[in-house]
């Protein structure tokens, strides 16, 4: 089989200027499986750069020219394409997001992807009753280890808003378990993670927690 023309590639990625990658911070082995994707008759993984250059690493040289195309590029103005400060990424399609200070740095967020998994099911009939029969006996949502009542503190917004605990782990359910009300239990937001924090804490136990916390906290002037 011919050498390819890796010079040929070189002036393609640098007509290109990478516009086919779209817009957004790219990994360098992304941007080299997208380029062969693109270019497969260009890129020869048996050609190694060892063989044509110094430096001696042993990766396919049109990868070596996929590097040099990026880095002609970042040169020059109005290219769109910029190294970042991460090794190994670059961003292209235009100019690159504010980095952030030391004291406030960026992290990458919001690529899609796909989860499969099983979880179990909450019935949330159940929860549903509850609420309405806690409403109906008190006619307040108040947590049960906090007393925290999200209506008395956000108004109408809070209205009917609350958050039930199994008492019962679902996690060490292993077949279908028919739930009764009074092993739900009604908690605010961050009564309900401290509660998940330990396992199989109860309400009371984190009631007595924070009862004592509350009492060794030291007065305030």
């Amino acid at each position: 089989m011919a050498r390819p023309d890796l010079t040929e590639l070189y002036q393609l990625l640098m007509d290109a200027r990478y516009e086919f990658m779209g817009v957004g911070e790219f990994a360098l082995a992304e941007i080299y499986r997208t380029v062969k994707e693109r270019y497969p008759e260009l890129c020869d993984d048996s050609y190694l750069c060892k063989t044509n250059c110094q430096s001696g690493h042993n990766h396919p040289e049109w990868m070596h020219r996929v590097r040099a195309a990026l880095d002609q590029l970042k040169n020059r103005p109005g290219s769109g394409i910029t190294k970042q400060a991460r090794r190994h990424y670059w961003y292209i399609g235009g100019s690159a997001p504010a980095a952030g200070s030391a004291d406030d740095p960026g992290f990458p967020e919001g690529r899609q992807v796909m989860r499969l998994h099983l979880r179990k099911e909450r019935n949330r009939k159940a929860v549903r009753r509850k609420k309405q029969r806690v409403l109906a006996t008190t006619g307040r949502l108040c947590c049960e280890v906090c007393t925290f009542d999200f209506r008395a503190t956000y108004g109408d917004l809070g209205d009917g808003f609350a958050e039930c605990h199994h008492r019962v782990p679902l996690a060490e359910l292993t077949e279908e378990y028919r739930i009764r009300l009074s092993e739900l239990a009604i908690v605010c937001a961050n009564c309900h993670r401290m509660l998940h924090r330990r396992r199989n804490l109860k309400v009371e136990e984190l009631r007595a927690v924070m009862h004592a916390q509350v009492i060794t906290q030291p007065k305030q002037d």
